[in-house]
């Protein structure tokens, strides 16, 4: 845990009596980090910690996108895996200094939210079995699913 200064984490002038809120930056046990998120509490800069992101998710053999699809609902995970090109030079680069520029702007990355804060939404309506039958693994879709009308 790091208490945060509450106009630090606005992105506002502090103030005399800024009031400090506590906000998670990993979790560790017996001296070892069991989450480690991609900020500078786990890695001297922000270049160390992009580059540390771009391998969990290209290493190959081992990276989120380079398991051989053993981490995905994909029928064929390896083929899919295959088709997502890694980030190119340009591209990290940019990424390094945005993030760089975010951590110098407000003294800590991510600048506005926890390392934990993950937003994630989707919407589904009457799932098309056949689609997901013939592309995914059978237990993506639930009973629940293949039980929901079609029209």
């Amino acid at each position: 845990m790091e208490q945060v200064p509450l106009s630090k984490v606005m992105g506002v002038p502090a103030r005399p009596a800024d009031t400090s809120i506590p906000v998670a930056v990993g979790l560790e046990h017996a001296d070892k980090a069991l989450i480690k998120p991609f900020c500078l509490t786990y890695y001297r800069d922000m270049e160390e910690a992009v580059l540390a992101f771009v391998d969990y998710k290209f290493a190959q053999g081992q990276g989120t996108f380079r398991d051989g699809g053993a981490a995905t609902g994909w029928k064929d995970g390896a083929t899919v895996q295959a088709g997502i090109p890694r980030y190119n030079d340009r591209t990290i680069a940019a990424t390094i200094a945005y993030c760089d520029y975010l951590y110098r702007r407000y003294g800590r990355f991510p600048c506005t939210t926890g390392p934990f804060r993950t937003l994630l939404a989707y919407q589904v309506h009457h799932v098309d079995p056949d689609f997901y039958d013939r592309f995914y693994r059978t237990e993506v879709l639930t009973p629940a699913h293949r039980r929901h009308p079609a029209h």
